[in-house]
């Protein structure tokens, strides 16, 4: 059995301009508690951005939550989900 034991973030950079989405997808790694064996993409295809660093948890550990802080949807930028 899997659990999940880390993450990794597409991060669009600051444009002056714009919409500024900040983080538009992310990945989830899956595993066991001693080792990583895959990924798993939740994304909704937003294009821009780059994935950064593959974040672990340490040996032994694992993911058991995630916190989001869900705003007013924004007409011009269409953002509801914010961390």
């Amino acid at each position: 059995m899997g659990v999940v034991v880390g993450f990794q973030l597409k991060v669009e950079k600051y444009k002056q301009t714009g919409d500024n989405t900040a983080t538009n997808d992310f990945r989830i790694v899956c595993g066991q508690y001693d080792r990583p064996l895959w990924m798993v993409n939740i994304s909704h295809g937003e294009q821009e951005g780059d994935y950064g660093t593959v974040q672990l948890c340490p040996p032994l550990m694992a993911v058991c939550g995630i916190r989001t802080q869900i705003g007013d949807h924004s007409a011009s930028t269409g953002t509801l989900l914010h961390e």
